[in-house]
């Protein structure tokens, strides 16, 4: 055994253990960095459609713009112009309100 050369299999067992151990070890941080980036970009398109609703309600007689969204709105009328609020669900069930006031 003395000059035999290659790879045992214990070591090789123990390669593919660390390899999984490594691999095993970082799938959870990736599978949460996936779900903030969801989460994200869900909160700019509510954030993004609520500032387009206020600029249609602001600007035009009607109450309700033709597009469609997941989202659900809310307006009040304030002083001199329009408070708007958009709320959403994240990736884990938590819901997420976010108001904004517009004065043309």
């Amino acid at each position: 055994m003395k000059y035999e050369k290659g790879f045992v299999m214990v070591e090789a067992v123990i390669a593919f253990s660390i390899f999984l151990l490594l691999t095993l070890s970082i799938l959870p941080f990736y599978i949460h960095l996936k779900q903030q980036r969801a989460n994200l970009e869900r909160e700019y398109m509510a954030r993004t459609s609520l500032y387009n609703e206020l600029l249609y309600q602001t600007y035009n007689s009607h109450h309700h713009s033709p597009s469609t969204t997941n989202f659900m709105f809310t307006f009040q009328n304030v002083q001199g112009g329009k408070r708007g609020c958009v709320s959403w669900y994240t990736f884990h069930g938590k819901e997420k309100k976010v108001c904004e006031v517009l004065f043309p």
